[in-house]
């Protein structure tokens, strides 16, 4: 409610952030169809040479993480990449964060984590959130990469029996499934591979995406209001939704009808079945809230210390942290800007299916 009132009135600040989210490393080891960053029309997949990946270094991540913990409000950290394990000192940093005890997720692929699952586990780290896209042949389909889903499984196995082994019962194991039109016959499934697993929740998605209408009339609005271009939306772009949704209105009532045992099941956004034709072919129509609230909430850094207020579109950069402290940027006139404009619309075209609007 406290945020719900700043974005109303048009408030361009925010105390401290809810959440850092740390884009590690834009480098990963899978070439998924529908990812933003590495799929088939990806930022990372063109030839626009200031997408070129990076990573973090390791003193830059150190100062931010000694920042934030001595913020009144501690933030949550997040985690992410590309492929965050792929980062050369992901193990000490997540030592680092969880010994300034702040609540800590790390979202990953999941191929590394056989290697990593003694860390993660003793690091008590709160969430692990592993992504698989279907069954085995599936799986490696979408992700273009042979091997990939033996990887994530036996990273999986190992995190549950690291956990028995060490007694730690506190890190969640999340399994993410996020339905594209090459999966979401399988998704039954997927839910009883992952019971199999051992895992504790398992979302499903319904998939972030845009139209090439919606990304261009944000990219004007951000050239008019911003001076900059946007195009990062380009990954998320389709004309067609690619489903039989009857099939997948079938798929869905089978989960619901299945005996999961322990393993909660849950959709994002949680629709009903009668509006899934409204969510998939009226990309335009706000389902969710009509007010994006993630600037007053969130703030991501890049793998190349780029600062800016949506970790899927990065497009307009508010500070840069080897440059400056996070929360001077968090506060200062590119970011009250953002704000301001965004208070005043809402949100911006290519919000409309983001899985913030319905969080």
């Amino acid at each position: 409610m406290f945020l719900r009132r700043l974005a109303h009135k048009s408030c361009p600040f925010s105390r401290s952030p809810f959440t850092v989210s740390l884009n590690l490393t834009s480098r990963c080891n899978l070439r998924c169809k529908m990812c933003g960053q590495h799929g088939e029309t990806g930022i990372y997949t063109g030839t626009d040479r200031t997408r070129a990946p990076h990573t973090l270094e390791f003193d830059l991540l150190r100062g931010v993480i000694d920042e934030i913990a001595a913020y009144p409000t501690r933030p949550d950290v997040c985690m992410w990449g590309g492929e965050p394990l792929l980062h050369p000192q992901f193990a000490q940093l997540l030592a680092l964060i969880m010994d300034r005890r702040l609540f800590c997720v790390v979202e990953t692929n999941g191929t590394l984590l056989e290697r990593f699952a003694e860390e993660i586990v003793r690091s008590n780290v709160n969430s692990v959130n592993v992504s698989i896209l279907g069954p085995h042949e599936i799986h490696d389909s979408i992700c273009r990469v042979p091997g990939a889903f033996d990887r994530l499984s036996r990273g999986v196995r190992r995190i549950v029996r690291e956990r028995r082994r060490l007694r730690h019962s506190r890190s969640l194991l999340k399994v993410v499934c996020t339905i594209t039109p090459d999966n979401y016959t399988h998704l039954t499934e997927v839910a009883e591979l992952v019971q199999d697993f051992g895992a504790d929740v398992l979302i499903f998605p319904l998939g972030w995406f845009t139209t090439e209408a919606l990304g261009r009339a944000t990219d004007r609005l951000y050239q008019r209001a911003f001076d900059c271009r946007c195009t990062s939306w380009q990954g998320f772009a389709r004309e067609e939704h690619g489903f039989d949704l009857d099939r997948l209105r079938d798929q869905i009532r089978s989960l619901y009808e299945m005996d999961t045992g322990d393993l909660y099941i849950k959709f994002s956004p949680s629709l009903p079945l009668d509006q899934m034709a409204e969510y998939y072919e009226k990309p335009s129509k706000l389902i969710g809230r009509r007010y994006c609230l993630f600037p007053w909430m969130l703030v991501d850094i890049r793998p190349n210390g780029d600062v800016v207020p949506c970790p899927d579109h990065p497009d307009y950069v508010i500070g840069n942290i080897k440059r400056q402290a996070l929360l001077t940027i968090w506060n200062g006139p590119r970011m009250r800007k953002f704000r301001a404009e965004l208070s005043r619309r809402g949100s911006f075209p290519i919000c409309s299916r983001c899985c913030g609007m319905f969080t």
